[in-house]
């Protein structure tokens, strides 16, 4: 019997599909930030009930992934961390840190925050 994460997982996956598929940007984005919401849950539960490697890191490499997908740079980077937290097998991590590393280079074109912390403030006056 699947477990109620492992079912919310897949429901994510389905709605992830739809996203890759769909040819409209709007109705795109809607599918990409339901899969976004139901993997996060999917790893949070799965991190606070059973915890165990590699299905942790795989699902926040997951949910991080979406999160790429929706243009939530923060949440990119909380996902990522909390992915590499655990114990994540080394092809993983590596996944996990290349999402790091592409929120670090997106940032010089990100206007209005800072994104490498996890938290959003506004740049220095002056700066462009």
């Amino acid at each position: 019997m699947k477990s109620e994460a492992e079912v919310v997982h897949e429901a994510a996956m389905e709605l992830a599909r739809q996203a890759f598929s769909d040819r409209d940007k709007s109705s795109a984005r809607e599918f990409f930030q339901g899969a976004l919401e139901k993997e996060r849950w999917a790893a949070e539960n799965w991190a606070e009930t059973s915890g165990l490697e590699p299905t942790r890191s795989i699902l926040y490499r997951s949910a991080a992934s979406l999160a790429w997908n929706c243009e939530d740079y923060p949440e990119v980077v909380r996902l990522a961390r909390k992915g590499l937290a655990g114990s994540p097998p080394g092809d993983i991590a590596a996944e996990l840190k290349e999402l790091l590393e592409m929120v670090n280079r997106k940032r010089p074109l990100l206007l209005d925050s800072e994104v490498l912390d996890g938290t959003r403030r506004r740049r220095s006056a002056g700066r462009k």
